[in-house]
């Protein structure tokens, strides 16, 4: 690598050689200031997609077009479609062809969705002949053009042809033509040219650079030809209404053709308004059809479990005995007795039982297990009830007669930490928050008269701005051999992470370099700089001689140096 000097309007260069561009042949030898006895120019297409009009050489003195072949488009020139789509043109009038849809198609071609042409009936009542109308259908279907009287005539195809012609021009030889300036004009579609004056010392090429839409052309081996997938839509020639791009059955191998809907109709073998849903056509195929059933719903919803049998009227002997049984239920009160069911008439307060939210047992009835004096206080021990006098009560409580725990002395000598005893009794009952060695803390403004040192992991300022004083900042004070940087949190819209700008520790032997990371980096990352795809390194400027340049570690590539007004770049 070094310093290249970079040719700005005003500058001095040697140049030894002046290379053709892409698509062209020949180069400029020698000075260009000099003589020159030989210029060269020829252009190479793919003349299997690309022709240039008034022949192919150019010699400066008139233009050149270059134009697409009849015939050049291949599919695969063609730019890519959606799926389930076909090209063609169904605007109304002329245009462009577009990528249609499947209604599209259908309505180009006049048939239904989901027609079909294998139907028996369909297809007798187009007019074809069935086997079962042929007498002799293995007669038939051996005729051959010899088992047949007659004659038959051929009609004679006339051939086409088409020729392309390919050649380059070189003006050369110019002998006796001494101190003569030639000039090369780019023509159309061209650039570059130039002009040198001729002499018998040495020799040249003027180069002329193409220009092309490199959506649609392409240059390979110094030819141009269409681009695969380059020719979209609105490249091709406007198409009639109602057309479809295809190649009409019959006609063989050839260039696309504008096909009408009965000429589709026949590539795709469907026939003209085919319908699979017309009522006649979908009954004589022999469907069963709603108006032929005289229940729909119950055949619509019978299940095999409700095909298992049949009941049409009960007998009369059934229906005797389901009328006798009924009455003995509603009637009989013995009989309903002697069942087990317990009567009304057997209940004292039937009132209360029937207003009873749940049943009675002993797990949810309380038994009074002695006996209860006017103001005890009650004592459940699980489904039994005692009374308790109010000693008692204190006795079961544990505590002693006539606690105060309002009295200051009993308080103060309990270890309460009384109001008389704080400084700020204010302050302490102002505080909401746990303020021990191992609490989270947060505060309003907080001003330390000292220096802060903090032992964590991480150290988080939720701040609008932050304001530093000091003249530099110190980022990775705890080491000596590892890359350093800021990162801008958020840019990528993740939190904790984002691009950074980082010193590259490591760089060129520890010359080290700025860099820029557009792969997000961590807030707490610990890795250095890989640059690669992860980013790029800055390049900056620096103004003086190439050894003081190396000095400065500013020998990097990218870098621009600057010395006597020229400029010169690192690579």
């Amino acid at each position: 690598m070094g310093w290249k000097k970079v040719i700005v309007s005003g500058s001095s260069a040697d140049l030894l050689n002046v290379s053709a561009s892409a698509g062209f042949k020949g180069n400029l030898v020698g000075n260009v200031t000099g003589t020159a006895t030989q210029v060269g120019n020829s252009l190479t297409v793919d003349d299997s997609t690309i022709q240039l009009n008034s022949g192919t050489t150019y010699d400066g003195s008139g233009a050149r077009t270059i134009s697409v072949k009849n015939s050049g488009i291949t599919l695969a020139k063609i730019a890519n479609q959606a799926d389930q789509t076909i090209l063609g043109n169904a605007s109304g009038g002329a245009a462009a062809p577009s990528a249609l849809s499947k209604a599209d198609v259908l309505d180009i071609l006049n048939v239904t969705d989901g027609a079909t042409p294998t139907s028996t009936a369909n297809v007798t009542n187009a007019g074809a002949l069935m086997d079962s109308e042929v007498t002799d259908l293995a007669l038939v279907k051996g005729l051959t053009k010899a088992g047949i009287s007659g004659s038959l005539s051929n009609t004679a195809l006339a051939a086409l042809g088409a020729g392309l012609v390919s050649s380059s021009a070189q003006v050369s030889s110019l002998a006796g033509t001494n101190d003569s300036t030639i000039t090369i004009t780019a023509g159309n579609g061209l650039s570059g040219g130039g002009s040198f004056t001729t002499n018998t010392g040495s020799n040249g090429t003027i180069s002329l650079a193409v220009g092309v839409d490199d959506s649609t052309i392409e240059l390979n081996s110094d030819a141009l030809r269409i681009k695969d997938s380059g020719v979209t839509l609105a490249k091709q020639a406007n198409m009639a209404a109602d057309r479809i791009q295809g190649r009409a059955n019959g006609a063989g191998t050839g260039a696309p053709q504008a096909l009408t809907a009965a000429q589709v109709r026949t590539i795709i073998n469907v026939e003209n308004g085919a319908d699979v849903t017309d009522t006649s056509n979908v009954t004589s195929a022999g469907a069963l059809m709603d108006s032929e059933v005289e229940s729909l719903e119950l055949v619509k919803t019978l299940t095999a479990a409700g095909i298992t049998g049949s009941f049409g009227a009960a007998s009369a002997s059934f229906s005797t005995r389901v009328t006798a049984n009924d009455a003995k239920l509603t009637a009989n009160t013995s009989n309903v007795t002697s069942a087990g069911a317990l009567m009304d008439s057997e209940v004292t307060n039937l009132a209360f039982v029937k207003g009873l939210a749940s049943g009675i047992s002993e797990g949810n009835v309380f038994v009074a297990a002695a006996d209860v004096a006017d103001n005890d206080f009650l004592r459940v021990d699980g489904t039994s009830v005692e009374g308790l006098s109010a000693s008692e009560v204190v006795t079961a409580l544990g505590i002693e007669a006539s606690a105060d725990v309002t009295d200051t002395a009993n308080v103060r000598s309990a270890g309460a930490l009384m109001d008389d005893e704080l400084t700020n009794l204010s302050a302490v009952k102002a505080i909401d928050q746990g303020l021990t060695t191992t609490s989270n803390v947060a505060f309003g403004n907080v001003t330390l008269s000292g220096d802060l040192v903090v032992n964590g992991t991480t150290t988080t300022l939720n701040t609008t701005n932050l304001n530093v004083e000091d003249q530099f900042i110190l980022v990775n004070s705890g080491s000596n051999s590892k890359d350093a940087g800021i990162v801008f949190g958020g840019t990528s819209g993740t939190n904790q992470q984002g691009k950074a700008i980082i010193w590259d520790y490591s760089y060129n032997g520890n010359d080290g370099r700025l860099a820029v990371s557009t792969t997000d980096v961590a807030h707490n990352s610990t890795s250095n700089f890989a640059a690669g795809t992860t980013g790029y390194y800055v390049a900056g400027v620096f103004q003086g001689t190439e050894a003081n340049a190396a000095t400065a570690k500013a020998d990097h590539a990218g870098n621009i140096r600057i010395e006597s007004n020229e400029i010169y770049i690192y690579v």
